[in-house]
């Protein structure tokens, strides 16, 4: 298979929407050395599209990566998004479809991750917080050793607690105001073609 140079992006577009939206800011501006061509500019299903419609459009664009990037939250593995057993065409009482088309219970997400590891897709895990926590992955990235975690966050480790920890957070804290620091150097790393 003929895979071009793009980067595919799977995320809970409802949690996990601002870290996709950051790594594309960063990409467009050519900042912190992230670069990558979006798969989503490909093609694209209308939210009222059948979930097999959406899925046969996610399938032609993770047709033509070379990587799949999956943002992961707290809630990524239990999304059920996509099956057909939340399609309006399906009946739970034939347990078919009534466009005819095959019944799948997988969420976008699952159906995603086992696209990717089917099409040999480099696999990238960006853990939406400080931390990668495999616990918070969907089944078919669990126990896989080709799976490159990266969390979006920088940790910050304030040293033993010395005096009153809380003060030397709150410092910290106005240092960098509402914003955590990013890991950028580690995604650019992984995210530049």
């Amino acid at each position: 298979m003929n895979h071009l140079n793009y980067t595919y992006f799977a995320a809970d577009w409802d949690s996990d929407k601002g870290v996709v939206e950051k790594l594309r800011e960063w990409n467009k501006s050519g900042q912190y050395g992230i670069h990558f061509n979006d798969a989503h500019t490909l093609t694209q299903a209308r939210d009222e599209s059948l979930n097999c419609s959406i899925k046969e459009s996610l399938r032609l664009r993770i047709s033509q990566s070379s990587r799949f990037v999956l943002v992961v939250g707290k809630g990524t593995k239990n999304l059920r998004a996509g099956s057909c057993h939340l399609c309006k065409r399906y009946s739970s009482y034939t347990q078919h479809c009534r466009h005819g088309y095959n019944v799948d219970t997988r969420s976008y997400i699952d159906y995603e991750c086992d696209l990717a590891i089917h099409h040999n897709l480099k696999l990238i895990a960006i853990f939406n917080s400080s931390w990668c926590d495999s616990s918070l992955l969907p089944k078919a990235f669990q126990n896989r050793h080709d799976v490159t975690c990266i969390p979006f966050y920088v940790h910050i480790y304030t040293g033993p607690t010395i005096g009153n920890k809380s003060s030397a957070l709150s410092a910290l804290s106005g240092i960098l105001g509402n914003r955590r620091p990013y890991n950028t150097s580690t995604l650019a790393r992984y995210l530049h073609d």
